[in-house]
């Protein structure tokens, strides 16, 4: 199955079993920003729900079986970013809040709200992704200044929860060497890839693709870069690995 989000405030699925079979869900009262799928077991379906964030300030829940969501979650400002993994999922809001819901421990879809409600920890720079790790206990939060934070995903209440920070993404300016260009982190993926270095570290990996172009591979877990990608000649709007971690694609805007 494939979901797509819509500026006319409407999700469109596509099931790739039965070409030119789709299905349009409307209930959005602003363009629709993301959907991600997840698992939600009070719900009773094991094929996942469909969640999408709206800039209408709702995550609204889908079971692709009927016609209007089965939930509907307001959240404290428009959704700008949104991510999930298994029962874990995290969504960014244009307040810079952070609503990260554990819906394995939601009794009821009527009675879905989020676990808690951090302040990102990017601090002074707009959320422009997130992504939860495979698993869900780690994310890693991506603002329009080229900066990357990396942390648990339900951080102590009493601590910021970021392990670390990065900044990438950034260029010294042809014009000026005082000068540096900052470009947005455009999106994050964490590969499904855990590999034991010397018999005990396990490793991290996850892509960060930028608004300059540049799509880097990390080692989370040593904080070093792996790979680096060429500049196709346009940004870098979404990347992403597959499920075992054997292929890696991004898509190029203008």
């Amino acid at each position: 199955m494939i979901a797509g989000a819509s500026t006319d405030g409407k999700v469109h699925i596509m099931d790739l079993n039965a070409p030119g079979q789709t299905m349009t869900l409307s209930g959005h009262q602003a363009p629709v920003r993301t959907v991600r799928w997840v698992d939600l077991p009070c719900a009773g379906n094991s094929t996942g729900l469909l969640v999408s964030g709206s800039w209408d300030k709702t995550l609204r829940f889908w079971d692709k079986r009927q016609p209007n969501p089965i939930a509907t979650v307001n959240l404290t400002n428009r959704v700008w970013a949104m991510d999930g993994s298994g029962t874990t999922l995290a969504a960014g809001t244009a307040d810079n809040k952070i609503h990260i819901f554990n819906l394995g421990k939601m009794t009821q879809s009527s009675a879905i709200r989020p676990t808690m409600i951090i302040e990102s920890p990017l601090v002074d720079q707009q959320i422009r992704c997130i992504a939860v790790k495979h698993g869900g206990q780690y994310r890693a939060v991506g603002g329009i200044g080229g900066r990357v934070t990396f942390g648990a995903t339900q951080p102590n209440p009493m601590k910021s929860g970021v392990t670390f920070s990065f900044k990438y993404h950034r260029e010294v300016s042809k014009e000026s060497s005082k000068v540096t260009n900052v470009y947005a982190v455009n999106d994050l993926a964490f590969a499904n890839y855990i590999a034991h270095q010397n018999g005990s570290t396990a490793r991290i990996v996850m892509a960060t693709a930028g608004q300059d172009g540049q799509v880097m591979v990390w080692n989370v877990t040593k904080k070093t870069s792996l790979i680096s990608y060429p500049s196709p000649g346009g940004s870098i709007t979404a990347c992403g690995f597959n499920w075992g971690a054997t292929m890696f694609a991004y898509e190029v805007g203008e």
